[in-house]
C-alpha cells in the first residue's frame, strides 16, 4: 500500500521522477560541499537525502528509514554546533595570537626607536668632541 502511494506521488508532494531528480541534485550538492569544506554535517545530510530512496524498497522500510532520518538529522545538527564552537574557539585563539604579535612588534619598534635616538645622541656627542679637538 505504501509503495503504491509512494510511486503514485500521493505520499510525497513530489512524484517518483521528481523525487529522484531532486534527491540526486541534493546528494550531489552536499557531497560536493563536503569534499570542498570538510564539514561533517554536510556528509550526514547527503546520507540522509540518499536514505529517502530506501522507502521505495517496500512498506516495511517506512519506520526504519524514519528513525534513520531522525538520527542523521540530529547528528547533523549536533556536528554543526560542535564545528561552530570549534571554529569560534580557533578564531579567538588566532585573534589573541595576532594581538600578542602586534604587541611584540610594537615593543620591538619602540626599542628600535630608542636605540636610534641613543645612537643619534652618541653621534652628536662624538661630533661635538671631534669639533672640540679640531679647534
Amino acid at each position: 500500500m505504501l509503495f503504491e502511494m509512494l510511486s503514485a506521488g500521493t505520499f510525497f508532494p513530489l512524484a517518483l521522477k521528481e523525487h529522484i531528480i531532486f534527491g540526486i541534485v541534493g546528494v550531489s550538492f552536499f557531497v560536493f560541499q563536503y569534499c570542498r569544506l570538510k564539514k561533517r554535517y554536510q556528509g550526514l545530510i547527503a546520507i540522509a537525502i540518499a536514505a529517502t530512496f530506501l522507502l521505495y524498497l517496500g512498506d516495511y522500510m517506512f519506520v526504519p528509514v524514519g528513525i534513520a532520518e531522525a538520527v542523521l538529522m540530529l547528528g547533523a545538527l549536533i556536528t554543526l554546533i560542535q564545528d561552530s564552537i570549534a571554529e569560534k574557539k580557533k578564531e579567538k585563539e588566532a585573534q589573541s595570537e595576532q594581538s600578542e604579535n602586534d604587541e611584540k612588534a610594537k615593543i620591538d619598534d619602540e626599542k628600535s626607536a630608542d636605540d636610534t635616538e641613543a645612537g643619534a645622541e652618541i653621534l652628536a656627542e662624538n661630533k661635538e668632541t671631534d669639533n672640540g679637538e679640531n679647534e
